[in-house]
């Protein structure tokens, strides 16, 4: 084998590929991805901030109460309550 031959077969050297994650699938592994995708549509979805929903959604008109406008927790203590005793997060639940 000539000294260029040998040369070429070494020379640029390869680019070396950074390593995976070990939850990361290897493309065309079908079954990888699967299992990502599993994995993904079974993780649960993140806590509810019960106050923090009942400020941005509820909402009280004239007819409905002297104070109207968007739910306020410093006005209405009990409610925070009741709404934590609500959510799906309860223990009693």
């Amino acid at each position: 084998m000539s000294f260029a031959r040998r040369a070429s077969s070494w020379w640029p050297p390869a680019k070396r590929q950074q390593p995976r994650a070990s939850n990361e699938p290897v493309p065309g592994d079908v079954r990888g991805a699967a299992e990502q995708a599993i994995t993904d549509a079974l993780e649960p979805p993140p806590p509810v901030d019960d106050e923090k929903w009942a400020t941005e959604n509820v909402s009280f008109s004239d007819r409905e109460s002297q104070f109207t406008g968007p739910y306020n927790p410093s006005r209405f203590r009990p409610f925070t309550e009741i709404y934590k005793a609500l959510s799906p997060a309860d223990p009693c639940r």
